[in-house]
């Protein structure tokens, strides 16, 4: 899968996630600086989603998924899914490894 469409799915299972437990999710025009808007209970949050894999080049697998290109200024909740459609909320450094 290339990147462009790895970051298409892992939006679309991020979406999921966020309707199914209760949250509306608005997409910006691609100029935002994070990848949607979510209401729920009256609170907004700005939603950035990562793809991430266990895999490394060369085929091994990591013990923790890697993602890459993290601003935390840029967005109030974190979304990483994870190659088996899995999500991780805001995950701590010990579940990811490469955040910069």
């Amino acid at each position: 899968m290339i990147a462009a469409q790895r970051g298409n799915w892992a939006e679309s299972i991020a979406a999921a996630w966020l309707i199914e437990n209760g949250y509306e999710i608005f997409r910006g025009d691609g100029r935002a600086s994070a990848d949607f808007v979510a209401l729920r209970d009256g609170i907004c949050q700005r939603v950035e989603v990562k793809a991430a894999t266990h895999t490394r080049d060369g085929g091994k697998r990591r013990k923790t998924p890697c993602i890459k290109d993290v601003h935390p200024e840029k967005f109030d909740m974190l979304m990483v899914v994870l190659d088996d459609c899995s999500v991780l909320i805001n995950p701590t450094a010990a579940q990811i490894t490469g955040v910069r």
